[in-house]
């Protein structure tokens, strides 16, 4: 993986814990964590959350070959965990903050 930038928002405990238990329940391939920023039925505010998604060597480098060559990133360090976050416009909600889990997503707190 390319260099990571560094978000600075930060994981409660809890957060932590489920997203590190996400990424070792895959035994297949080595995952690396992905985030998609959307808002869901059960999502009670129009500020949306954040899914947990796993992506493969292979993936990964082909996103960051992509972004690339537009000058972008998608591959960042989130409080220490290599995360992809494809929707690039939406990664800079994540600069500052927290993020907690609950109802099996992720939320951004500022």
């Amino acid at each position: 993986m390319t260099a990571l930038k560094k978000l600075g928002a930060q994981y409660v405990p809890n957060a932590r814990q489920q997203v590190e238990t996400f990424l070792n329940e895959i035994t297949t391939y080595t995952p690396t964590l992905g985030l998609l920023y959307g808002i869901s039925p059960d999502d009670s505010d129009s500020e949306g959350s954040w899914s947990l998604i796993a992506y493969g060597d292979k993936n990964v480098a082909e996103l960051t070959a992509t972004y690339e060559r537009f000058g972008a990133a998608v591959c960042f360090d989130l409080d220490g965990i290599p995360t992809v976050i494809p929707q690039i416009g939406r990664a800079r909600k994540l600069h500052s903050g927290v993020l907690e889990f609950k109802n099996n997503r992720l939320w951004h707190h500022a």
